[in-house]
């Protein structure tokens, strides 16, 4: 029987995610001058394997169980949402940020090893991962501000708007941790529900507006390509013309000499 607990919430997300990721893939395939598809694609896998091995987190569990599932879940986690920020990079034209890219994950993973291995201190361990993301999520959201063209801008915002929001869950979940001092991880109380339904809200709503954002930029390629095919078309016609109409003129010359 289904129920509602963090778990489920957790294998919903990445379930998502996943059709995200493959969605990505099918786009990537049919619309390859599109840049940054391939990271919004494998940045949107390897959050989902994240969100998956979350789901399946059996805690309360051995110190070996909990170490490997926060070591993996987080890294994946950080990596793919890092690596799905590259892709906003690389579709602005810009070069992508090897500090994000490879910064959050081997923080996250150094933050898993000091407060399990060193120190045993679940709830720090939390609050950090959650304060994580959220500067992880401001960054995005300070990127997503200026469009690479005025015609998407207001998709941008619209991304950057969604980033915020995820950004102020990871405020409440950074202030939860702190003022609780929870040592689950999967907490399945009443507010952590709440926060992660949210939370996948947001990823739907990103998704479409992901999905969007493609799709204008492949309408504006085409009409470029129908653009400039005109002036081709045109250019041609006129160089036909030019001979023709000499042709047409000595004829006529032709005729009355």
């Amino acid at each position: 029987m289904f129920r509602l607990d963090m778990h489920s919430l957790l294998l919903i997300m990445g379930l998502n995610k996943l059709l995200l990721g493959f969605l990505m893939l099918h786009l990537k395939k049919h619309a390859p001058n599109i840049k940054g598809i391939g990271c919004w694609a494998y940045g949107s896998l390897v959050t989902a394997l994240g969100f998956i091995v979350y789901a399946f987190f059996p805690y309360p569990a051995s110190f070996l169980v909990d170490f490997t599932y926060s070591l993996v879940l987080n890294i994946l986690i950080f990596a793919g949402d890092a690596l799905f920020l590259s892709g906003f990079f690389i579709f602005r034209g810009k070069p992508i940020n090897k500090l994000i890219l490879f910064g959050f994950p081997i923080w996250v993973a150094c933050n898993v090893i000091v407060f399990t291995i060193f120190f045993r201190i679940v709830w720090l361990r939390i609050s950090l991962n959650a304060f994580t993301g959220l500067l992880l999520y401001i960054i995005s959201a300070i990127e997503l501000r200026h469009s690479p063209r005025k015609s998407l801008q207001t998709l941008f915002n619209w991304s950057s708007n969604l980033y915020i929001f995820f950004a102020f869950l990871q405020l409440i979940r950074t202030i939860l941790g702190i003022a609780f001092k929870s040592e689950n991880p999967v907490d399945s109380s009443l507010i952590s529900l709440i926060l992660i339904g949210f939370a996948g809200i947001g990823i739907i709503l990103l998704t479409y507006n992901l999905v969007v954002i493609i799709y204008s930029s492949i309408n504006e390629q085409l009409n470029e390509q129908i653009i400039s095919k005109n002036k081709l078309y045109s250019i041609v016609s006129h160089d036909l013309r030019g001979p023709k109409s000499s042709i047409i003129n000595y004829n006529a010359i032709l005729k009355k000499s």
